[in-house]
């Protein structure tokens, strides 16, 4: 047989007035009807034919589609257009290939390489198992929206949809719990909203902000200032000048070395390197005006002609400023109405011996004035004079009592030296004093009462208690008194 073409009839050429085709067998031509069509093919074509040329059918149409099955002819392929080949189940169209190449399923007119279109609540597209019983993907769509769902046994599931009326896509996840809830929104100005649906800047969020990695505004790492967080004047996405922010200077190599904190575009505190809090100036520097808090607990404050340090008790009276050693209160500074009051202290100076030595000296030893001042290399000293051990008895010169050496190694050995208030003054060996007693220097560098009750310019000191605080190896010892060596 050398070929076999079969044509479709139309009503006006077929003489019974129904559905006919033209069978064309090497020249030799036969009309049947649609049935007729598998039985001729049956008695002239063998169980496993084979093909040389083309086989030509009938356009068709989507309910008489040219290439059908036996006893189903409203299922088939057809050929809608020049260039066209189409689908059709239960004599309408499902999926058709244009002269382009593009796929339609759902539509005749596909706009791209594959185009699906259709409104089912089952879904448009869907990938993996049933609906019911597997995990599977799907993609919906009808007027108004298109939604992209990840579903898990119907138990769990995530979605992403649009609205187009809007312009808005949201992110809705499920559990066994919660239905559909949203989570996340970009609205048609191209916010994004997380936890709430109406956001009104670039990114609002309702509730923690957790960042690993931390929050970066510039792109490369140098030494110039790199934003790292801001915020702005509520109400506005708008850099207006009202803001705050929070960047850090680079080194170059990646590394922050400083970071800094902006208000209103002005730098108002930052952290350096070594970890000082800077507020009001960009340097640690003490000469530099501003607050400097260090990483040591040291408290640094320099102002330009005004009050350096104000402290204000605010209801009651009582302590305003508290001295601790070692976690213990050792003195305090109170109010009390209009009367502030020093507690439990006394005045006190540096000094220094006029070689710059460190001798060995007894707390509450008796020292005495000399005319050479003490000196700190390029520091002017007007009034701070060095001393000795008082060595004359009734010693109208003393200066006070020793109560330290500077433990600062600055190649300095300063004194400490009490000169009025309450103190400890050193007693000799065997001489006995009676609270109330005026003391004088006994010209050994210890203390000794002065024989009357008269404040002379011999006088150093009045006893207040005898009770012993510390006894040396020299039979001397301390007790309470009150300073009056100036």
């Amino acid at each position: 047989m050398a070929s076999i073409k079969i044509s479709q009839l139309t009503a006006a050429e077929s003489a019974t007035g129904t559905q006919e085709f033209e069978i064309n067998d090497s020249g030799t031509s036969k009309k049947v009807t649609g049935s007729q069509i598998a039985t001729f093919i049956e008695s002239e074509i063998s169980s496993d034919p084979s093909f040389t040329g083309q086989v030509s059918l009938a356009d068709g149409t989507e309910s008489l589609p040219s290439l059908t099955n036996t006893g189903d002819t409203n299922t088939g392929v057809y050929f809608p257009a020049a260039d066209a080949v189409s689908v059709s189940t239960g004599g309408s169209e499902r999926m058709r290939i244009d002269a382009s190449g593009n796929v339609g399923i759902g539509t005749s007119s596909p706009a791209a390489q594959l185009h699906v279109s259709g409104s089912t609540s089952a879904g448009v597209i869907q990938l993996g198992g049933t609906s019911t019983t597997g995990y599977y993907a799907q993609v919906n769509q009808n007027a108004n929206n298109f939604q992209i769902i990840a579903n898990g046994d119907q138990a769990y599931r995530a979605s992403l949809g649009t609205n187009n009326g809007t312009g808005y896509i949201t992110f809705l996840t499920a559990n066994l719990t919660t239905n559909n809830t949203e989570r996340m929104r970009i609205d048609a100005a191209g916010n994004v909203g997380i936890g709430t649906d109406t956001p009104t800047t670039a990114l609002d969020v309702v509730g923690i902000v957790a960042a690993t990695g931390g929050f970066r505004e510039t792109g490369s790492n140098s030494t110039t200032s790199e934003g790292v967080f801001t915020t702005y004047r509520a109400g506005t996405g708008v850099q207006t000048g009202n803001f705050v922010r929070i960047r850090s200077v680079g080194d170059g190599a990646g590394n922050a070395t400083q970071m800094i904190f902006d208000v209103n575009s002005s730098e108002a505190m930052r952290i350096d390197d070594a970890g000082a809090l800077l507020v009001g100036k960009n340097v640690s520097n003490f000469a530099t005006a501003g607050a400097a808090f260090t990483s040591n607990g040291v408290l640094n404050g320099t102002a330009s002609g005004t009050a350096v340090l104000q402290l204000n008790r605010l209801a009651s009276d009582g302590n305003i400023v508290g001295f601790f050693q070692d976690s213990n209160l050792e003195g305090s500074i109170s109010v009390t109405g209009t009367t502030v009051s020093y507690n439990g202290g006394h005045l006190s100076r540096w000094a220094q011996f006029t070689d710059n030595s460190r001798p060995d000296l007894l707390k509450g030893t008796v020292m005495s004035n000399l005319d050479q001042m003490s000196n700190w290399d390029n520091e002017d000293n007007e009034q701070l004079n060095c001393i000795k051990v008082s060595d004359a008895e009734g010693d109208a010169n003393v200066a006070g009592v020793f109560v330290a050496w500077d433990s600062e190694d600055d190649g300095y050995n300063d004194i400490l030296l009490a000169m009025t208030g309450d103190m400890v003054i050193r007693i000799g060996a065997g001489t006995t004093v009676q609270r109330g007693d005026l003391l004088m220097s006994a010209g050994d560098g210890t203390a000794m009462p002065q024989g009357d009750d008269l404040v002379r310019s011999k006088t150093i000191a009045k006893i207040t208690s005898t009770h012993v605080s510390h006894i040396y190896d020299d039979g001397s010892y301390c007790v309470p008194c009150v300073l009056m060596a100036c």
